[in-house]
């Protein structure tokens, strides 16, 4: 049953606020927006782009504010010492901050290229949350393929807390401060020794991996992994993956990050030349590095383009698109850097001819001064119309502007759907308890579709103090589509459930309602149904391919399936059987 009112509309992918709209870290693919950068000095994130396509980042408008204090979102944020940046696959910039103690989430709504505006920017995680859990100084966040976050926290004197924090917004507020949404995962203090300082993390699979400045031990990467799934990390689950007591010379220090597959760690201090950056792959999965082609030296500073000087310190290294890496340096003005390193022969290496290329220079006047933290980031949204859909639109029923974006479907008496509304193609009725719903856009959406780019609220119409409301598990397909969206849960009868591709114009968005019985199709249902679907048997049209999904009431997978045993459904439907009585006559509310 199926009537349907359409409207074009824009279509920016942007995270949608709730605990499903998280979920990893960005594909490196993906990662196409340049980069992110935190300044101690200056205290503010700045956005860095290549423009102009000649290989750097130092032209006029290539650098701008993405973050600071003078943002409208009236939470008294700063980004005095922004320590760590992270983005998620659906878009949301979380940076970690220690003037603060705060963890915040950006999202640059209106895709101006900035987290500065009304509501951009949100307190994530920090002091006052339910759980009491301090957060001294933020080192390092990282997400796992749940969607929680997890924040690696280095103590001082005062507030000795050297742990990582699994966090996760359960309640879909936008936050992680309520109750049940913080728990110490990893405490290092009480399992290792209070000369922990846990700095970088980062995951691969269900493996958690933290550089730890570890007092006066060797600085050690550890490896974390939660066997036993109890949500804490327990003593026989944490081991050292390299310390720097290994026989391979790699430096552990600050700088960790991951491509998916392996670690890479730099030295970061200036008193040692040259540094080295090294790729760390657990190829026999010991989860330790023990053997040398385990570590391989990918880089130098010894590569860097003649007349630049060495090194300064290395706080922060990323990976980006094709595994390019990102470097920064801080010293004197002329060491205020950030180089970009590309693999251009894919000999695995950043060693060759042109591979080192310096994207990022101070001028001694202005940003870059103290680079603390960077991150390639995703690109601005950019906008597409849809070009079809199934459901299809209804060609007896035109669409105008002004049109509620509505479509009524019949779950039958199981409660459940088949793929979008039912008809040719669609799976068994009694089988498929989740909907697919299809959708065909005029051009690629960048970055493309994931299933957090998609929100999905219910409202109770018909009265009975629920929304049961599912949610996107998954996005299928590419480039303009058509891509397939499954649901977790049937299309609830009765209850408005709107899917919204987050960042459309307002008002635009496609609203699913169960209205079973409507054969004509006039948002009622009547005894002037049942003599409508009399007439489409007696001639034949109910067993068109093109009708099933209107006269097929009982969503049988009989053949025929639209037969007499409809015209029952339909007597039952009207005498409020196995239904509300809403349907006996009525019409079709709008979604709030």
């Amino acid at each position: 049953m199926a009537r349907h009112f359409w409207t074009a509309f824009v279509l920016f992918i942007v995270l949608a606020v709730g605990s499903r709209s998280n979920g990893q870290p960005a594909p490196l693919s993906a990662r196409t927006g340049g980069m992110l950068a935190g300044d101690t000095t200056l205290h503010r994130v700045y956005r860095v782009q290549n423009l102009n396509g000649d290989s750097d980042a130092d032209d006029l408008g290539e650098t701008s504010i993405f973050f600071d204090s003078t943002n409208q979102s009236g939470i008294g944020a700063t980004a005095g010492s922004v320590f760590t940046i992270f983005q998620s696959v659906c878009g949301a910039v979380f940076i970690g901050e220690g003037d603060t103690d705060r963890v915040y989430r950006l999202v640059d709504v209106n895709g101006d290229g900035d987290a500065q505006d009304v509501g951009e920017a949100t307190v994530w995680f920090g002091a006052g949350n339910a759980a009491g859990v301090m957060l001294p100084t933020p080192n390092g966040i990282f997400q796992d393929a749940s969607g929680a976050t997890y924040i690696s926290n280095a103590g001082v004197s005062a507030a000795p807390a050297d742990f990582v924090v699994r966090t996760i917004d359960l309640n879909g507020d936008g936050d992680a401060l309520d109750a049940g949404e913080s728990s110490v995962w990893l405490d290092l203090s009480g399992l290792q020794t209070t000369t922990s300082s846990p700095f970088e993390i980062a995951f691969i699979g269900n493996a958690a991996y933290i550089s730890d400045l570890f007092g006066a031990n060797p600085d050690v990467v550890w490896r974390a992994e939660d066997v036993n799934n109890n949500g804490t990390i327990e003593a026989d689950e944490l081991n050292v993956f390299i310390d720097d007591n290994n026989a391979f010379g790699v430096p552990v220090a600050i700088p960790m990050t991951t491509d998916g597959t392996s670690l890479y760690v730099i030295e970061s201090t200036s008193s040692v030349n040259p540094q080295r950056l090294f790729r760390l792959t657990d190829l026999n999965d010991s989860h330790t590095i023990e053997q040398a082609s385990e570590a391989v030296e990918v880089w130098n500073e010894n590569f860097l383009p003649p007349g630049l000087p060495v090194l300064a310190n290395v706080f922060s290294i990323a990976v980006g698109p094709g595994g390019e890496i990102a470097i920064t340096s801080n010293g004197t003005d002329s060491q205020d850097n950030i180089f970009r390193l590309v693999d251009l022969n894919g000999d695995g290496d950043f060693m060759d001819a042109g591979e080192t290329q310096d994207w990022l220079t101070a001028d001694g006047t202005d940003f870059p001064e103290t680079l603390r933290s960077v991150q390639y980031m995703l690109p601005t949204p950019t906008a597409v119309n849809i070009a079809a859909a199934n459901p299809p639109r209804a060609a007896d029923n035109p669409y105008s502007p002004g049109d509620p974006l509505r479509d009524v479907l019949d779950t039958g008496t199981d409660n459940t759907l088949t793929a979008g509304i039912g008809g040719a193609g669609t799976a068994d009725q009694g089988s498929v308890m989740y909907a697919t719903i299809s959708v065909t856009f005029s051009a690629a959406p960048s970055p493309p579709l994931v299933p957090c780019t998609i929100s999905v609220a219910c409202t109770d119409l018909q009265g009975n103090g629920d929304a049961d409301c599912p949610h996107i598990t998954a996005v299928a397909g590419s480039g303009s589509g058509p891509y397939q969206l499954t649901l977790s849960a049937v299309i609830p009868p009765r209850e408005c459930t709107t899917l919204t591709f987050a960042g459309t114009v307002a008002g635009e968005k496609l609203q699913y309602q169960s209205l079973p019985g409507d054969v004509d199709l006039n948002a009622n249902v009547n005894t002037v149904d049942l003599l409508w679907l009399v007439q489409r048997l007696n001639d034949g049209t109910a067993n068109l391919t093109a009708n099933l999904a209107r006269y097929n009431i009982n969503r049988s997978t009989e053949s025929p399936p639209v037969n007499t045993t409809d015209l029952l459904r339909l007597v039952q439907l009207l005498n409020g059987v196995n239904t509300t009585q809403v349907f006996n006559g009525a019409t079709v509310a709008p979604c709030p």
